[in-house]
């Protein structure tokens, strides 16, 4: 037997989950975004030193700034790997939070489901039984006037009778 506050606090578990997915779904979104930026602007810059060391027609290079800004692209493409890589996880991470969601809110809805078939059923009886009662109140009261009108009635036969 499925008890109405169980159904609420149900309810509102499976209300809280779903928002707190919805929620965790947005920000991973809003979090991919940013990285997408990130890696777009960290390949921008890339190709313009690339493109800044390729249009330098100096003959003198100082290898220290050539092999600092050699150290720093590895870095920055080391960086985007791993950005790549954190939400490639987050976006499996999603991919299996949503089959489980579909499951708990299925279970949920038949749990309403169910709830809700036997409400309607108690209704029913209970209708039944009140329009039972009410059949049989009036049938009582039927007979009580039924019973008094005939007495009057004889009463007022036994006057006519009387004054004839």
């Amino acid at each position: 037997s499925t008890h109405p506050s169980k159904m609420s606090d149900t309810e509102v578990i499976l209300a809280a989950e779903l928002e707190a997915s919805k929620k965790r779904a947005e920000q991973l979104a809003a979090l991919l975004e940013l990285e997408r930026k990130r890696a777009l602007e960290a390949e921008i810059r890339l190709k313009e030193q690339e493109k800044l060391l390729a249009e330098k027609d100096r003959p003198k290079v100082d290898p220290a700034l050539a092999q600092g800004l050699r150290q720093k692209l590895s870095k920055d493409i080391v960086a985007l790997k791993q950005h790549s890589q954190r939400f490639s996880n987050a976006a499996k991470a999603v991919d299996v939070v949503i089959p489980g969601l579909k499951a708990n809110g299925s279970s949920q809805l038949s749990l309403i489901a169910a709830h809700f078939q036997k409400l309607r059923a108690r209704l029913a009886e209970r209708e039944e039984q009140l329009k039972a009662l009410v059949e049989g109140l009036v049938a009582e009261k039927m007979r009580g006037l039924e019973a008094q009108r005939a007495r009057m009635h004889a009463i007022v036969s036994e006057c006519e009778a009387a004054l004839s």
